[in-house]
Parts: structure tokens; C-alpha cells; sequence
């Protein structure tokens, strides 16, 4: 039985956060190799682009329950919603959640890469 922090760390499908940090690790040494070096900015926009992920994740956990495109004949992991394991409104509040976490931490790399912080 997975604890309720197990369920929600395989609900953020970290597997899947290796791409956003791989496509935000690009850039990031792109801009290290034209000399602009800001440990903030770095590690804003590794936390930015780990939420959006999870986001998107959790997001296509609550949508796909709401549309019934998963079922229990689903191939591949159980989601959390469709399996019972997190219901609609905590996902939905999860999501909620996660939309403000990104939104301040994007808001904070723009801020900070442009000066402005």
C-alpha cells in the first residue's frame, strides 16, 4: 500500500522531468557559454521548469478523468485519479496549487533575468 506522499510523487510522474530539465538545461548552457553565469537565474529556471512539468502532469491526471480517456484497461501506470488513489477535487486542488507555485517562481526568473529583482 503506497503511502499519500508516494501516490502524489508518482502522480508528478518524475520520469518525465528528465525532458524539462534537459530542455531548460540547454539553454542554460547555452547562455553559460556566452559568459552569462547567475546562480539564481540557474536554479529559477530548473525550479520553473520542474513545475510547469509536474503541472502539466497532474493536469492530464485530472483531465484525462474528467474526459474518461483513462479506465482500468489502460495500458501503462495507473494514474492517480483513475486508479482511486487521489480524488477529482484534490487533484484539482493539487493543479491549483502547482499553477501558483509556478506562476511565482516564473514571475521571479523574469524579474530577476531582466533586473527588475
Amino acid at each position: 500500500m503506497a503511502t499519500t506522499w508516494q501516490v502524489w510523487v508518482e502522480a508528478a510522474r518524475p520520469r518525465t522531468l528528465a525532458l524539462a530539465l534537459a530542455t531548460a538545461g540547454l539553454g542554460l548552457a547555452l547562455a553559460w557559454g556566452d559568459g552569462y553565469r547567475n546562480w539564481p537565474v540557474v536554479l529559477l529556471t530548473l525550479l520553473t521548469a520542474t513545475l510547469l512539468q509536474i503541472l502539466s502532469n497532474l493536469a492530464n491526471d485530472y483531465g484525462d478523468s474528467l474526459h474518461g480517456a483513462d479506465s482500468s484497461v489502460r495500458a501503462g501506470p495507473q494514474r492517480a485519479v483513475q486508479s482511486g488513489r487521489v480524488t477529482r477535487a484534490a487533484m484539482r486542488r493539487a493543479v491549483i496549487l502547482v499553477v501558483v507555485l509556478s506562476m511565482l517562481s516564473g514571475l521571479a526568473l523574469v524579474l530577476l533575468a531582466f533586473g527588475a529583482a
